[in-house]
């Protein structure tokens, strides 16, 4: 057996030198530590490997007390130890492993038994060996550790190093603490350090990294949207929205001709007048078709005239080399036939056929020129792809504490705008930029703003969809934020000024103003800097709104005085919502609070997503999920004790509320929408005139506005980014607080980038390892790593597919069908099913079954939209065999062992006779009656959960004492909750 002593080397000259690492040392205590050190034990196992025999770690006696025999299988490449002894080998100062807590260290760095050099040759040496499973870790054991020391929730010091010594106690052979935090992922960027103009030092994530791992990680990039989408009537999110489609379309396709441009001419086939002519002017893509679609300038000849516009005459026939500039159309990009030239000037001419006459106009030099000119685009991607990928950037405070007060730190991130909504809330989608406690958000929006303009530009960078370099343009399309924040980047006085409104130059809270503009708030900046005198510069923020100094942002192409959504958390629901709460919580009386809390007790949350968290007599206390819960049920629960007056109010404001929350929006309803708006800003004035003309109430006037520009407010919500705050936080907590925000920034940027290379992200033309991605897919590492709840993650499970029974007690038996305890929301108590169907008729029960068939209930069933649906609750049914709608589930479970069913009682909708439209209650929900049909469905036909509340009539009633809301279902009459979010 070769001896690992004479591999390594001896003393020589004075010097401990280990020639296996190349390195030498004066004290021979110095040396003895590099023989233990996991980077030398690492070299002498890849060594041993590649002799294909087994050796020791060392030999030598006299320099070492303790030998470790490690015996390496080369069959299955990994290490094996025979034995181990108790002693602490994994770098941990073992008087802390047992004295006080007081004796921990407490330095967020320890001194290493290995230096940079040492961690480089590691990883060199990675590169070289590791050809797959688990790059660029050299194992599991190893790339788990990683994960657990850079999580996004970090744990501390001390916890670190109990769970590593635990493992150390497994299996001896593991890093230690401080070699995980100097392993050095392949491709990683460091953040770029930065100074404000107050001399303080911050560090930057630039944005620039963001978009570069964004397309060199195929899971995303081939989410992400290349073109705008035309709606066939709902717009559902951004990318079928007005800006999108107006600014920050691409100009360019792919096609099998080549890269075509906006403004490049082409040859296409046409249905009508065959292969024709035409100057591209935009593209986009079409709901539910395939293929990109191009709006064409159409250049006629005069036979082609004819045919597009029949009875056309001239009074001489032209050449026939001449082009008539006409209408334009659309064309399917796979009817491209070839690439053009344009005509010449002297060949050109422009049709004007309005419907009494036509015009014919020659064109100047200067309108050729500009006719015939390329996009300036093209010279500048010199032959790459161009992709347009707008961004959104996100800024916000946040306490640095456990106790969520004081210690405010100023954040600013960055996502994308081009992904799908269920993709852009992912936390992956959210980078972290920089963050200080001592710069506020505009003195840290230098570095931001200039390399954000760089993106304006474009950037080369790796596309893994396309499998190749391509030119992305990243602008940004929308900056988020809540009022306050908003205001100050906008150089605004904000909310108490006389100009209440960013967006607009109001002095009335309950009008519109004329729209603010950059240009012209630069303007009057710029007068207000010019201006001399302190009470001259005083008169004129007042008269403006606005208040002088730089701003970076403003260098941007972006106007963000109209690219400032408004955000549906800080105006409805921290804003109309709250102060509509206070204003009639104040009136009730403690006994009218009681009743309150009984009937939201008794309300049904069914197709609900979450619940009041806490009792409503602590309004004060409430938060945005409170209020968004609320919210939805507020007209039901607050109508006996409105109003006439103010049951409209509140009605306008549940309306506004359920526009705020919508999932699409209808195109040709945007002025009824404003209307409602204007309805519930004019109501606010008489019901609450305090709050009536705050800055939250006339951002409500601003809303339809910013739908049809950006698309429903669910593409922009600010409440993922609000859940990200307890990250930053967390990193705080667990770090010494000398240089928060370089700590923070590293912490980010090694998470961030661990998520990239683990998911499959391109690095130097390299993937991470297969078993890698395995093991990062895996839900426990999701949730961990991601943050994604195990309710999603698992929806792809066998038992968690639509149709799938669910929820089977502990000790569940088989009873007769007519034996079923049907625990229904009218009947609280349970009713057997033989006692419900006295009154009622039971139809499509298998005619191989009968009411005395065994039956084996469950308590829930998977819906058809992959919703966890229970007993009781109300829900839409789609059957072939019958007309049902929607109804409430008696029951579900397997019939005779062999039918997997669910028992539904049908509601129908109540209709007027007299027009055969539904009838609706006074806050237009429509009317459902419980029917006595019983229908038997398959699990595969129930879909989502729906909101119903019961009309109560003067016989449901409360309890003596007050605590509990009795309804009285003897009165078969609900209604369909509208302004539930789930039923939007």
């Amino acid at each position: 057996m070769a001896m690992i002593g004479a591999l390594v080397g001896a003393k020589v000259d004075n010097y401990w030198i280990c020639t296996l690492c190349d390195k030498k040392y004066e004290h021979k205590s110095k040396y003895c530590r590099h023989l233990e050190s996991f980077s030398h034990k690492r070299l002498a196992s890849l060594h041993s490997l590649e002799d294909e025999g087994q050796s020791d770690l060392d030999d030598d006696e006299e320099i070492l007390e303790q030998r470790h025999e490690d015996e390496f299988n080369d069959e299955d490449d990994h290490v094996i130890l025979s034995e181990s002894d108790n002693d602490d080998i994994f770098d941990l100062d073992k008087d802390s492993c047992c004295n006080d807590v007081d004796k921990y260290p407490q330095s967020d760095s320890y001194e290493s038994d290995i230096s940079d050099e040492d961690i480089q040759m590691i990883i060199d040496q990675i590169d070289e060996n590791n050809t797959g499973d688990y790059y660029p870790f050299p194992s599991e054991i190893y790339a788990l550790l990683y994960m657990l020391v850079h999580s996004p929730r970090p744990f501390g010091e001390s916890n670190l190093k109990f769970i590593l010594y635990v493992c150390k106690k497994l299996n001896p052979f593991l890093p230690s603490l401080d070699d995980l935090k100097k392993f050095s992922l392949p491709g990683f960027v460091p953040p770029s350090k930065h100074c404000s103009v107050n001399g303080i030092d911050f560090y930057v994530n630039l944005p620039s990294t963001f978009i570069r791992n964004c397309f060199a990680n195929p899971v995303i990039a081939s989410k992400i949207i290349r073109h705008p989408v035309k709606a066939k009537e709902y717009i559902k999110e951004i990318y079928y929205a007005k800006k999108w489609h107006n600014d920050f379309h691409c100009p360019m396709i792919m096609s099998p001709i080549g890269h075509v441009f906006e403004n490049d001419f082409i040859k296409f086939s046409h249905s009508v007048s065959g292969e024709t002519l035409g100057k591209v002017l935009k593209f986009y893509d079409k709901e539910g078709e395939d293929g990109t679609f191009m709006t064409v300038e159409l250049l006629l000849k005069i036979e082609q005239v004819w045919i597009f516009f029949p009875g056309f005459t001239l009074l001489n026939e032209p050449d026939s080399d001449v082009y008539f500039i006409c209408q334009q159309c659309e064309v399917n990009s796979g009817n491209i036939v070839s690439l053009a030239s344009p005509p010449l000037p002297t060949n050109l001419l422009k049709l004007t056929l309005p419907s009494t006459s036509s015009r014919i106009l020659n064109l100047s030099h200067e309108e050729y020129v500009n006719f015939v000119e390329e996009h300036p685009l093209k010279v500048r991607a010199a032959g790459l792809p161009v992709v347009v990928a707008p961004v959104y950037i996100y800024s916000d405070d946040t306490s640095g504490n456990r106790s969520k007060k004081w210690n405010k730190f100023d954040i600013w991130c960055i996502s994308l705008a081009c992904l799908p909504l269920d993709s852009s809330h992912d936390i992956s989608n959210i980078y972290f930029m920089c963050c200080s406690n001592r710069c506020d958000a505009l003195q840290m929006a230098g570095p931001v703003a200039a390399d954000l303009c760089r993106l304006e530009l474009g950037i080369q960078v790796h596309d893994s969809f396309l499998h190749t370099d391509i030119l992305v343009i990243a602008p940004v399309i929308g900056l988020l934020c809540d009022n306050a924040m908003s205001s100050t980047l906008l150089n605004h006085l904000g909310s108490t000024s006389i100009k209440l409104c960013r967006l607009c130059t109001t002095s009335d809270g309950a009008e519109v103003g004329e729209p603010r503009t950059k240009k012209l708030a630069m303007e009057c900046i710029e007068n207000i800097t010019s201006e001399k005198t302190l009470e001259g510069k005083k008169r004129l923020r007042k008269l403006y709104g606005l208040k002088e100094g730089p701003n970076p942002l403003f260098n941007l192409n972006i106007d963000l005085y109209q690219s400032t959504p408004i955000e549906a958390l800080h105006t409805i629901l921290l804003g109309t919502s709250k102060y509509m709460v206070r204003e009639f919580m104040n009136k009730r009386s403690p006994k009218e609070k009681t009743e309150i809390v009984a009937r939201i007790k008794a309300f049904s949350y069914s197709g609900f997503t979450s619940r009041v968290s806490s009792n409503i007599k602590y309004f004060k206390s409430f938060v945005g999920r409170d209020f968004k819960s609320l919210m939805q049920m507020a007209l039901h629960i607050f109508q006996p004790y409105l109003s006439s007056n103010e049951l409209k109010c509140w009605i306008s404001l549940s309306k506004v509320f359920r526009l705020a929350y919508c999932v699409r929006f209808q195109m040709n309803d945007a002025q009824l929408w404003k209307d409602i708006c204007c309805d519930f800003v004019q109501c606010a004035v008489s019901y609450m005139p305090a709050y009536a003309k705050r800055l939250k109430t006339h951002l409500i006037l601003h809303l339809v506005d910013h739908i049809v520009d950006f698309g429903p407010t669910q593409g922009y919500n600010t409440e993922r980014f609000e859940s990200f705050n307890s990250l930053v936080r967390s990193a705080n907590i667990y770090g010494n607080r000398h240089s928060p925000s370089k700590d923070i920034a590293f912490r980010f940027a090694t998470i961030q980038h661990l998520r990239f290379l683990c998911s499959g992200g391109h690095v130097d033309g390299k993937q991470c390892g297969e078993h890698l991605r395995g093991l990062f897919s895996s839900p426990i590492v999701q949730h961990f790593l991601c943050g994604i709840p195990f309710s999603e993650l698992l929806k792809e499970n066998l038992i968690y597919q639509p149709g799938c029974l669910r929820k089977l007690s502990h000790g569940t038996t088989t009873c007769k069908l007519c034996d079923v305890s049907t625990h229904a929301y009218y009947d609280k108590n349970g009713t057997l099913l033989r006692d419900v169907l006295r009154i009622c008729q039971l139809h499509n029960l298998p005619e191989s079954a009968s009411l005395l068939s065994p039956f084996l209930k469950y308590n829930a069933v998977v819906s058809a939209n992959g919703i966890l649906v229970n007993v009781g609750d109300f829900i839409k049914v789609s059957s072939t065999s019958t007309k049902i709608t929607t109804g409430i589930i008696l029951a579900c479970g397997i019939l005779d062992k062999k039918f997997e069913i669910c028992i539904v009682r049908e509601l129908e909708p109540q209709i007027d006779i007299s027009n055969g439209s539904p009838l609706v209650t006074e806050f237009d929900c429509p009317i459902l009656f419980l029917t006595n049909n019983i229908f038997v469905v398959s699990p595969l036909c129930i879909h989502s959960p729906i909101s119903v509340s019961h009309i109560c009539l003067h016989t449901c009633l409360l309890s003596s004492d007050s605590l509990n809301f009795i309804h009285d279902f003897s009165n078969s009459l609900f209604c369909y909750n509208i302004y539930c979010i789930s039923n939007n």
